[in-house]
């Protein structure tokens, strides 16, 4: 089995009327979708950049009573922030790094000139509609949120402190973290872990791409030469801690993540399942993970030789090295 589950399976395993709900903070882009879970997911999307929201979709001010539907995506042209109200928006002239925090044009000035300073230069600031989490979830009536995307440059332990004690109620989360205090008084990776590891999450996973890692002299040299500014922080609440009623829920977010293994094992420990549903749901975590193409299913047969064969080799001593089963003593 590959590909998007069957409407069938995943009504076995969510319940025909369940919806996953997704709120996607900073939506410039498009709504943050896991396309393996899309058709059973309702996506609540916040963008305050006026030209910005235009591009996202129908806004959705007008249906924030409605009830969760799959498919649905909800726009809301407004910031999400520590208080409800109205927040001032700095329009940077890089549109992806626009803030409700103001840059640090010292800070950046110590990196070399290129596309990544535009974000100190501010084009134009605006006065904005702002809610906390708190405040959303109250108005909307949603009683959890299974996946919680952030990517608000800056303020988004502000963010995650405004959900007060509805953060119990959220199962994933995805935040995007600075290293360096890239906006005026904001709070970096450490200050957004402690915090969470403070209110049951674990960290998952931190990811970056080739652009969080900039540099300051020079840019003829690889990659890894530079220093990592920026990355995105998967957590997830109490994997293996106290039970939740939305656990099965949160693997299968996890697995759509590519989280394979927390998925599987979750499952098997909490997920109560029939042995066929159970099996039948392994597959579709290995099918998520797999590539789903001749080139790319090529590409991981080579990788996983080359990894094993370095693996069996330490270079820097130069010599076979014996696996620990191979040299356990026998019975």
């Amino acid at each position: 089995m590959s590909g998007l589950p069957t409407e069938s399976f995943l009504s076995t395993v969510l319940g025909a009327e369940d919806v996953l709900i997704f709120v996607d903070g900073g939506a410039r882009s498009g709504a943050y979708i896991i396309p393996d879970l899309q058709p059973w997911s309702c996506i609540y999307c916040f963008e305050p950049n006026p030209d910005e929201v235009a591009k996202i979709g129908r806004l959705g001010d007008a249906q924030a009573a409605l009830p969760p539907a799959r498919t649905a995506i909800r726009v809301f042209p407004t910031a999400l922030c520590t208080a409800t109200g109205t927040a001032t928006l700095n329009i940077s002239l890089r549109p992806g790094a626009t803030s409700t925090l103001q840059p640090d044009a010292a800070l950046l000035s110590r990196f070399a000139p290129d596309n990544f300073s535009e974000m100190a230069e501010i084009v134009r600031r605006v006065e904005v509609p702002a809610i906390s989490l708190a405040d959303f979830v109250s108005q909307t009536r949603l009683e959890h949120i299974d996946f919680l995307k952030l990517d608000t440059q800056g303020n988004e332990l502000d963010i995650l402190q405004s959900a007060a004690g509805f953060l119990d109620q959220v199962s994933v989360i995805k935040t995007e973290v600075e290293f360096l205090p890239l906006y005026r008084d904001q709070k970096l990776f450490h200050d957004v872990m402690g915090f969470l590891n403070s209110r049951g999450f674990e960290l998952i996973d931190i990811c970056w791409t080739a652009p969080c890692r900039r540099f300051h002299a020079v840019d003829d040299l690889p990659a890894t030469a530079y220093r990592l500014v920026w990355g995105d922080a998967i957590f997830a609440r109490s994997p293996h801690g106290p039970p939740h009623r939305r656990r099965l829920q949160q693997a299968l977010i996890l697995g759509g993540l590519g989280y394979a293994d927390l998925a599987i094992d979750m499952t098997r420990r909490y997920g109560n399942l029939a042995a066929g549903t159970q099996q039948e749901l392994e597959r579709q975590f290995r099918a998520w993970v797999s590539p789903r193409s001749l080139r790319g299913r090529l590409k991981r047969v080579v990788e996983r030789w080359l990894g094993i064969s370095l693996t069996r080799f330490d270079w820097r001593r130069g010599q076979q090295v014996a696996s620990a089963a191979a040299n356990r003593p026998r019975p």
